[in-house]
């Protein structure tokens, strides 16, 4: 058990961690000297911002996004099942 969340953990926090940097790629091509490149650049360079607009999210088989908030999800649904099942056979 202790094994399956741990890896439900690391999922969740670099499918996390990938949706933040994925964010950051329109700051971080904004701040380069863009003014002072070619045009093929400067193209180049929009047409990476345009799409950063839309940050990348890993899913779990197009389900899930895998991100912090599905895995506190995950875990208050696993502790509720399982107070569930305690109370039913306690």
């Amino acid at each position: 058990m202790g094994t399956l969340m741990f890896q439900i953990t690391l999922y969740c926090a670099y499918g996390n961690e990938v949706t933040i940097q994925s964010a950051m790629v329109l700051d971080a091509c904004y701040m380069t000297e863009w003014i002072y490149c070619g045009p093929e650049v400067r193209r180049n360079l929009f047409l990476i911002m345009e799409r950063s607009k839309r940050p990348l999210v890993l899913t779990a088989g197009k389900f899930i996004n895998l991100s912090l908030s599905s895995l506190v999800s995950v875990i208050k649904s696993a502790a509720s099942y399982a107070m569930v099942l305690y109370q039913l056979y306690h």
